[in-house]
């Protein structure tokens, strides 16, 4: 097991600053390679790293997919066009809209999802897929969903999974 440390901290004692998709991605590849029969989820929290661990994530694909809370600001494009041969290889397609924007015009439909205690919660669901990029990092192919609780209890949150596939309401209740 490996601890989160402060950069301030590690330069104190003079040592390598390890961030948490760092600390993470050798934890899960020790899993894959332990349990090579088996497939893996991954629910990380916001402090668990973002583009970078989806990228580590994505390259395990056949074996591990990963669920997290996504940014509404997130960068989404369509799939890269085919290479041309001419030029610089295209790194990414059309720009998509924002999921902020695109789920403030979308009409979420109604769903029942499991919830914490082992309830279940009514909420509206909408979103989409896309290619999640960050600048000087390759693209991660996703879905994502916008999930309202129709209580008014909790505030509405966006999460992505790395496996493009996977139901909305699976995501939620991961």
């Amino acid at each position: 097991m490996d601890l989160d440390r402060s950069e301030e901290d590690d330069r104190l004692r003079r040592r390598p600053h390890r961030t948490p998709a760092q600390i993470m991605a050798p934890s899960l590849r020790v899993m894959l390679l332990w349990s090579p029969d088996r497939s893996f989820g991954f629910v990380g929290d916001a402090g668990s790293g973002a583009h970078e661990l989806a990228r580590f994530v994505h390259r395990h694909r056949a074996r591990l997919a990963r669920v997290r809370k996504l940014h509404p600001e997130a960068n989404l494009f369509e799939q890269p066009p085919t290479y041309k041969c001419n030029g610089r290889l295209p790194v990414k397609g059309i720009r998509l809209p924002k999921p902020s924007r695109a789920t403030a015009s979308a009409e979420s439909r109604a769903g029942a999802v499991a919830w914490y205690g082992g309830g279940r919660r009514e909420v509206g669901l909408a979103g989409g897929t896309g290619h999640w990029y960050e600048t000087g990092e390759g693209p991660v192919p996703i879905a994502w969903v916008f999930v309202r609780d129709r209580t008014g209890t909790h505030r509405d949150e966006y999460f992505f999974s790395t496996d493009p596939g996977m139901d909305s309401t699976a995501m939620v209740t991961a």
